[in-house]
């Protein structure tokens, strides 16, 4: 397994199945017993800000403390998607940005057990990966 992925790690990728496809930066919440990543967008999308249950699952992720990022960002931790773990290592090695901060990826933590759209599987492989 490449050394850039680790929980906390953030992977800028190309998302198919996005509309429209594009490049994203994706933040790793869960590798065993499958990869688990949660977006990082540069707003809140108008019909989550709407949404009490959503919304809260919104945390801020600032440039400062996150060189990557041009400017202040949203991970959004209302759901996760998954990617196979090969596809993952084969694009660690030139997509790797960086790795948030201790403070961020606790408020991912919490925030990701907030969701009403994470099963309850996913949410116990995510807790236990971002306690280990």
């Amino acid at each position: 397994m490449s050394s850039n992925l680790h929980i906390g790690a953030i992977l800028h990728l190309y998302c198919s199945f996005t509309r429209p496809p594009k490049d994203k930066f994706l933040v790793i919440v869960c590798l065993d017993p499958k990869p688990l990543l949660v977006f990082i967008n540069s707003r809140i999308n108008t019909l989550i800000q709407r949404n009490p249950d959503l919304a809260q699952c919104q945390i801020v992720i600032d440039a400062e403390n996150h060189t990557f990022l041009d400017y202040d960002s949203y991970i959004d931790c209302s759901e996760v998607c998954s990617f196979q773990q090969d596809h993952l290592e084969e694009q660690a090695k030139s997509q790797f940005k960086g790795t948030v901060s201790s403070q961020v990826l606790s408020e991912i933590d919490a925030a990701i057990q907030k969701s009403p759209l994470i099963s309850t599987r996913q949410l116990s492989w995510i807790a236990q990966a971002l306690k280990g």
